[in-house]
């Protein structure tokens, strides 16, 4: 059986309800930086959404990271993420920045993780 799931609009123009993961605050202490750790922890959470979404429901993993943050943006880079507009979800830069504790633009980065065979999903990350 096949379904299709689309981000933010349905067939007849309104707005679809879509479970979205997020992954938000993951830092390692200094003293572990640059051991492979915060790579073991992305995957971990692409395990988690990968194993635990039904079939067909959106699955791509989203994050905020610090535009300044050039060692993170590059982890997430080669793990491949890429930035997303977040009017894309029905966002804006003041809701990728709102809850912010800290100084510095956010940007929106997003991986869609592997599918099962029989789902179909209609979006882009442009």
């Amino acid at each position: 059986e096949n379904c299709r799931a689309s981000d933010a609009t349905t067939e007849d123009g309104g707005s679809a309800s879509i479970l979205r993961s997020y992954m938000y605050n993951l830092a390692v202490d200094k003293k572990w930086k640059r051991k492979g750790i915060a790579s073991a922890l992305v995957k971990a959470c692409e395990d988690f959404v990968s194993n635990t979404h039904d079939l067909c429901i959106e699955k791509r993993l989203y994050l905020r990271v610090r535009k300044c943050n050039h060692a993170a943006v590059g982890l997430y880079e080669k793990m491949g993420y890429q930035e997303m507009n977040p009017e894309m979800i029905s966002l804006n830069k003041e809701d990728i920045n709102s809850g912010s504790l800290e100084d510095g633009e956010l940007i929106l980065f997003a991986k869609d993780l592997p599918l099962d065979d029989e789902c179909i999903v209609d979006y882009n990350i442009a």
